[in-house]
C-alpha cells in the first residue's frame, strides 16, 4: 500500500494471495498512515493531517473500514463523528484492531480514545487520557502506550478504572532503554521496530497480558 496518492484516484492499494499474486488494486485514499486487516478481509485506515484536510472523501473521513475490493464499510466522519458529536479527526495517531468486531482508535487533537464495536460508538473517553501517543497495546481495561514525541519510554500504562497513569520503563535485552523507530498495538501485544541502522534491525514486542 502507497500512503500518498495525490489528488486523483489512481490505485494505490493492491490485494494479494498467498502466492504473491495480486488479485485487485484500488485507491484507498491519500494520507495513510495505519494500516490494519481482519481475518475476514476488512481493512482498517487511519489517515495524517495531509490526507485529512487536502485528501478525497476517504482521508477526510480520518478512518475508514474498506473491503476487499476496496469499498467502504465505514467512514468515521459521517457515521461516527457527526452522529455522536464526537470530536472530529485532525491526524490519526493510534489505532488497535483487537478484534474482528472490536477498534480503538485515539487521535489528534483532543486525544479522546474510542472504542468501536460492530462499527458503532462503543465507549469515548473525551477527557482522557489526553496524551498524545502513537500506538497502545488493550488488554481488559489497561492500556499500554507509547509516547508520540518521543523515540523511546517511558511508556503510559493506564487503566481505565479509575483513569490512572503511570509512566514505566521499556528495556533492551542489555538493560538499556528501548529505542525504536515505529510501533503498533494489535490487541494486547506492543510492537516496536529499529529500522534506521539496516544491519542493525530489530522488532520487540512487549504483551501487557504479562504487565
Amino acid at each position: 500500500m502507497e500512503g500518498r496518492a495525490g489528488r486523483g484516484k489512481e490505485a494505490n492499494a493492491d490485494i494479494f494471495d498467498n502466492n504473491g499474486t495480486i488479485l485487485s488494486s484500488f485507491h484507498a485514499g491519500d494520507g495513510i498512515e495505519h494500516v490494519q486487516t481482519t481475518a475476514a478481509g476488512e481493512i482498517w485506515i487511519g489517515y495524517f493531517d495531509e490526507g485529512v484536510f487536502g485528501g478525497g472523501d476517504l482521508g477526510q473521513s480520518g478512518l475508514v473500514c474498506l473491503n476487499e475490493k476496496g469499498e467502504p464499510l465505514l467512514q468515521y466522519w459521517s457515521e461516527i463523528v457527526e452522529p455522536n458529536a464526537l470530536p472530529t479527526i485532525d491526524d490519526c495517531y493510534a489505532i488497535n484492531v483487537f478484534a474482528e468486531d472490536e477498534v480503538w482508535l485515539d487521535y489528534y487533537s483532543s486525544f479522546p480514545l474510542v472504542r468501536l464495536r460492530d462499527k458503532k460508538l462503543a465507549h469515548a473517553w473525551l477527557d482522557w487520557p489526553a496524551k498524545p501517543v502513537r500506538s497502545f497495546a488493550v488488554d481488559g481495561d489497561r492500556l499500554l502506550m507509547t509516547p508520540a514525541y518521543r523515540r523511546e519510554g517511558p511508556l503510559y500504562l493506564a487503566k481505565l478504572q479509575d483513569s490512572s497513569i503511570e509512566e514505566i520503563q521499556a528495556l533492551d535485552s542489555q538493560g538499556k532503554p528501548l529505542h525504536f523507530d515505529r510501533s503498533f498495538g494489535r490487541g494486547p501485544l506492543l510492537c516496536f521496530a529499529l529500522l534506521e541502522i539496516p544491519e542493525n534491525q530489530r522488532l520487540f514486542t512487549i504483551d501487557l497480558r504479562t504487565i
